[in-house]
């Protein structure tokens, strides 16, 4: 689930992230279509990327520059996002024996 905030809304056109990320809009499609990323639409169906989508292409393309391929960046944004999680309940847990 997406927070509202200033890095999730989607402002940025395919072309503007294309050129921000070197990302061709192809490859961007591509990416959608495997399920990481899904760009806010406008009501005449235009994709709109925030910030926050700019910066997990970057991660995905260097994650992709490295070796990896399609399944391997899955699993490593899976297991980041995971650690994240884990990372924010031990943060909480914390707070709540202090």
């Amino acid at each position: 689930m997406r927070l509202s905030s200033p890095d999730s809304r989607g402002v940025y056109s395919i072309s503007v992230v294309s050129e921000l990320t070197g990302v061709q809009p192809a490859m961007l499609r591509v990416y959608e279509a495997r399920g990481f990323l899904a760009p806010a639409r406008t009501g005449g169906n235009t994709r709109r990327y925030s910030r926050n989508d700019v910066e997990l292409i970057r991660r995905i393309s260097a994650l992709i520059a490295s070796g990896l391929n399609f399944e391997g960046v899955r699993q490593v944004l899976e297991l980041e996002e995971e650690s994240d999680r884990l990372r924010s309940e031990v943060a909480t847990l914390r707070d709540q024996l202090s």
